[in-house]
Parts: structure tokens; sequence; C-alpha cells
């Protein structure tokens, strides 16, 4: 660094998918790890883009393939992982890109962590777990009544101690998990789903299930699949009432999630659907 100056540093593939994702869906990345200083913010956010809705700040974190975990999964078998190994990768690089987006508070927009996978690390970015690391381990509860030395309800799964924002980043607008969806794959899932509709219930014997087998690769060669791939998101809203809203513009396209904590206090998906698109 010389002057005040500092080299941006290259992007890694997850820039590159993030990157890819906001120009397909018509929104300006703008320049990777802007140069703030001129705004008194010395930090250096992956990306300030903008689009109908304004602008937004996002930092990008994306996750090593060696790890202590993925050196047992390769030496063994089965593995027995502790609930920090599970869920400390994603709350270690929430914690870090916070870091990147506190000093932007002041500038009154949303401030948001984008979480991707592209090494295929042995980390889960589904939403659920991803809810757990953020909120509290999960756990099952029971209610036990010491009289009759039993459970008196059905016990349910709660989120326990440990999460990451429950006490600290309040200033988190949202959590992206950005994927990458194989065309051809997803092309051929929609296709078999179209042909199995053609037969009712499981079948009932070796024969039938190598005619249907026949049958569904007899269908997917009637099709010129695609190729190449595409990025959706999961857009997790925080719980934080100090925040600064996630306008709904931003990432909603026809493969994304947007997930909202209700009056209840439980997430709900209000875009989107759960039908399986990778």
């Amino acid at each position: 660094m010389v002057d005040g100056y500092r080299k941006p540093m290259s992007k890694t593939t997850a820039d590159e998918w993030f990157e890819r994702y906001l120009l397909d869906h018509g929104f300006d990345p703008g320049e990777h790890e802007p140069d703030l200083s001129t705004l008194g913010v010395e930090t250096h956010p992956d990306y300030l883009p903008t689009g109908d809705a304004g602008q937004i700040a996002c930092e990008v974190k994306q996750f090593g393939k060696d790890s202590k975990l993925a050196r047992r999964l390769a030496e063994q078998r089965y593995v027995a992982a502790s609930d920090a190994e599970v869920y400390g990768p994603i709350r270690n690089q929430v914690a870090e890109a916070a870091g990147q987006l506190k000093p932007l508070t002041s500038r009154q927009m949303p401030l948001v962590v984008v979480l991707a996978n592209p090494a295929g690390a042995p980390v889960d970015l589904s939403f659920e777990h991803v809810i757990a690391a953020l909120y509290g381990n999960t756990q099952w509860t029971v209610a036990i009544d010491p009289s009759v030395g039993g459970a008196v309800d059905e016990g349910r799964f709660e989120l326990g101690r440990d999460g990451k924002l429950t006490n600290d980043h309040a200033y988190l607008s949202a959590i992206i998990l950005l994927h990458r969806c194989d065309l051809a794959y997803e092309a051929s899932r929609k296709i078999l789903a179209e042909a199995g509709e053609r037969f009712h219930g499981e079948p009932r014997t070796a024969e039938e299930r190598r005619e249907r087998m026949a049958a569904a690769i007899e269908e997917l060669d009637r099709h010129d699949l695609p190729t190449g791939h595409c990025f959706r998101v999961e857009v997790i809203e925080t719980l934080s009432e100090v925040a600064v809203p996630l306008p709904e513009e931003w990432f909603a396209g026809g493969r994304d999630r947007r997930w909202r904590c209700n009056a209840e206090g439980y997430y709900e998906m209000v875009h989107g659907s759960l039908e399986p698109t990778d």
C-alpha cells in the first residue's frame, strides 16, 4: 500500500458467479472492490451494485475445500462432526463479511452478505442449515412431566445457542445463498417429471421398473438438452429491526427464492417455489 492506495484483490470464483448473476438479471455490478476512501470508508466491500430500486452493498464469501473436516471425510468412511465444524464455516464467513460492510451503515443502504461454495467444500448451504448457523444450533426439545416420568408433547425442533446473528451484526439486511444451476440437469428433471405423470403408482415388479427406465431414457433422447449454467439465489431476510430493508425488486428472478420471518416467528417463503431447480 502506498499513500493510502490499496491494490484491489483478484476476483474469486464466487465473485465471478455473483457478477454473472447480476448481469443476467439486469443489475449493474459496478467496480469490484471500489475505493470508498473519499467517503471516509476504509474497507473495500466487494460490490455496490445498482438497479431500479437503488444501490446496495455486497460482500461475497466462498469456502475453502481444505479443512480438518474435509480431510477427515477423505480419510474415513464415517465422521462425527461438532457443531463448530458444521456451522463454524458459515458463521466465520458471515462475521468476516460483516466487518467489511459495517463502515457503510451510515450510508443507509441495504448491507448484504453473499455465500457461495464453488469449490464444493463440505459446507451445507441449504436454507435450513444456514438458518441454524445464523440463529442457533438445531436442537430437539420435548416437555417432560416428572410425575408421569415421560414426555407430555410430541417434541419439536428449535434453534438453540451460538447463532451468529442472534446478538451480532444487526446492521445486516440479508444473507444471500448463491447457487449454480446446470441447465441440462434442470431440463432433464422437468422432462422426467412430466414423463412420470403418465404412470400411476410405484412400479410393482423389476420388469416394470426396467420398462419405466427405458421409457425415461427414450423421452430424454427426443429432446435437445440445453448446455451451460445459470445462477439462482436464496434471500434470507434477517430478523433485525434496525437494518435497512432489502427492496423486493432485488434478487427476484424466476429461479430465486426469498425467505422472511412471519408474525408467528417462523420463516416462510415469500417468493419462489420449493420445486428443485438444481
